[in-house]
């Protein structure tokens, strides 16, 4: 379980199913943290199906495999492992009914914080996840445009000036770095914490696998670079809210230009990856991917072409 910070400032609603109460608490950058509340009468349920579990591959003097009490098997078992087992029944549908009941549109694998899990009380969890922030596009064009023009004129003396005089033709990679640097700079954005956390541990996790198939240790990377953690953390963390920007930043202007892709485009690129075999059909999620990738690539595309 993944322990996280309780959330500032936010608007609370509150909703009871059957089975839980849940509350949930929306921040103005689109996290989402929902406090559940488990009936005890549920936990004993679930406990008592464990245990049963726990039962068929425990030893316990006296009785055959699988026979013996539950309440022996309780007193043999680790409460830790009863607990961890619980939850892996209880988590899953406890945060699909959270997230239908508050009607939440999550792009993030949740979290899970076990608050408190006392005998004979209810339990309290706390689930951190996070929908698609909201993006300001400014006036990207006119941006685009106007850098394409500034390359047009020539100013005597200026060499650098001169040297893009007469609509010198950038490069793709020119194009492309110029389209991402003008919607970094137009459009407003603010990214879900989880969501970049939740990338910046990824870009750390690489790093990791990429010093250990070259013989070094952490420490000796930040030896050799003269930084330290809380230093290439910060430095992750620019990196990853810029990227981030600009995916979700493409993603509203293929919403804004009303680019689409088709079913069947998704399943030709699908089938154009290299090494892939003997194609399966695609999950609803991988279809998603995809054409959401698809998506920003075109409309990288299309702003590319007004550069």
């Amino acid at each position: 379980m993944i322990q996280c910070r309780m959330a500032k400032k936010s608007i609370v609603q509150e909703g009871i199913t059957s089975a839980q109460k849940s509350v949930l608490a929306r921040e103005g950058d689109g996290t989402v943290q929902l406090t559940v509340t488990i009936r005890s009468e549920d936990i004993k349920k679930i406990e008592g199906e464990v245990l049963a579990e726990i039962a068929k591959t425990t030893d316990i003097p006296g009785y055959r495999r699988g026979n013996a009490p539950i309440g022996e098997v309780k007193k043999k078992a680790s409460q830790q492992t009863v607990i961890e087992r619980i939850l892996s029944k209880v988590l899953p549908q406890t945060y699909q009914a959270a997230v239908i009941e508050h009607k939440i549109r999550p792009i993030l694998s949740p979290q899970f914080h076990l608050v408190s899990a006392e005998s004979d009380k209810d339990w309290q969890i706390r689930i951190i996840t996070c929908e698609s922030p909201t993006i300001e596009l400014g006036d990207y064009k006119k941006e685009i445009e106007a850098a394409k023009r500034a390359r047009s004129s020539r100013v005597p003396g200026k060499v650098e000036a001169a040297n893009s005089a007469g609509g010198k033709k950038l490069s793709p990679d020119e194009k492309e770095q110029l389209v991402i640097d003008t919607l970094l700079k137009t459009s407003q954005c603010s990214i879900p914490k989880p969501l970049l956390d939740e990338e910046v541990n990824h870009r750390l996790a690489g790093l990791v696998d990429q010093t250990q198939k070259l013989g070094l240790t952490i420490e000796q990377y930040l030896a050799q670079t003269g930084k330290t953690a809380d230093q290439l953390r910060e430095e992750y963390r620019g990196q990853a809210r810029q990227q981030l920007h600009a995916v979700l930043a493409l993603s509203r202007v293929a919403e804004n230009e009303k680019i689409g892709v088709s079913d069947t485009e998704i399943e030709s690129f699908a089938n154009s990856k290299p090494g892939n075999g003997e194609q399966k059909p695609l999950t609803g999620e991988q279809k998603q991917l995809l054409k959401s990738i698809l998506l920003r690539r075109r409309a990288l595309d299309a702003l590319m072409n007004m550069a």
